[in-house]
Parts: C-alpha cells; structure tokens; sequence
C-alpha cells in the first residue's frame, strides 16, 4: 500500500488566521489554485489581508477559500528542498490594523502532477473542466500510478489537491511547521 497524504486546511478556525483573495490577483489566482504557471502574473507587491472573521495567529501555512499555498518562507523552503517543479512568489500579509507583518510569506504554485486517481471509486462534482474532479468528498488513489520518485505534487483530475508521500509529509511535520495538516489518503473527507 502507497502511504500518500492529502494537504488540507486546518479547522482551528477561530486560532489560525485566514487570508482573503487580493483584488491584485484575483482574474489570475486560478492559475496558482490550478498549478498553471504563473510567472508574469502575479504583481511584484501582492498583498493578502488577514480575514477578520477568524483566528489572529500567524502560521506556515496561511489558509484561503481561493486554494493558493501561502505559506512562511521556511515552509516554502522545506518544499523545494523535497525537489517539486515550483514557483515562489514573495507576498505580503497585511493584519487587522492595516499593517504589513514582518513574517515572511511566498505563494508556492506546485507545478508537478499526477494522474493517479481511480476516479471510479472516487465521490466527487464532475468539473467543468473535462477530465477533472470538483468537490472531491471521497478519494482513492491508483496505486499502480503512484510515481514513488515524487515527494509532492498535484492531484492531475483536481488540480486543486496537492498530494504528498507519506514520508515527506512526515518530513514537514517533525520540522514543527504549524496551521499545516496532512491526512491519509484513505482518511480524506471533505
């Protein structure tokens, strides 16, 4: 059995702070959500602001509705470090009271992905994309097409998933990153 983790949002809602999509970014955003490249795309001073209906507390990983990884710089160095195709993108958080945190964030677009879904036993919303899953409630992997040269990587029929060996996101776990959540494959509910 392949041990692949799915990288989820935490549900501490009202401890970890939540990013709202920029009006800088927002007719491009899908090309991060997606891992569409999106060198020349993403505005040099991309600013996020804190969401004022959850948590405060800054972590690696910073949550949103529009699927992008914002994530601290050391996150976003630990994930190259597990040798993805990526881009990285310096971002700003700006908090409640309308200033710019030292902390430093990157949007993280992984660009590698997998087709290894056994599609028919997944629960799922066909897409609008041909090909491609929406909702996806219940997962099941094709272990036959799990490539184990791939440490992280993006979920092909929903692009929006990201995927990680079970060792590497052991890996990012015992680092002590936080806001940061990976469940079994066979554990996935949405």
């Amino acid at each position: 059995m392949v041990d692949t983790k799915v990288w989820v949002n935490v549900k501490e809602w009202d401890r970890w702070a939540r990013i709202l999509p920029s009006d800088q970014f927002a007719d491009e955003d899908w090309r991060v959500a997606d891992g569409e490249p999106a060198t020349g795309y993403v505005p040099d001073d991309l600013t996020f602001d804190i969401d004022p209906q959850f948590g405060v507390e800054l972590g690696d990983v910073l949550p949103n509705a529009f699927n992008a990884r914002v994530v601290s710089e050391r996150l976003a160095d630990a994930i190259a470090a597990l040798g993805p195709r990526l881009e990285r993108f310096p971002v700003r958080i700006r908090n409640a009271r309308g200033r710019i945190v030292t902390e430093r964030y990157e949007l993280v677009n992984i660009l590698d992905r997998m087709a290894c879904a056994d599609v028919p036993k997944c629960e799922y919303v066909p897409s609008l994309v041909k090909g491609e899953m929406s909702a996806v409630t219940k997962l099941v992997l094709d272990e036959r097409k799990v490539d184990p040269n791939l440490a992280i990587f993006r979920l092909a029929e929903s692009p929006p998933m990201v995927l990680l060996r079970g060792d590497a996101a052991a890996s990012l776990e015992r680092a002590g990153f936080t806001a940061c959540l990976f469940v079994d494959v066979a554990q996935f509910e949405r």
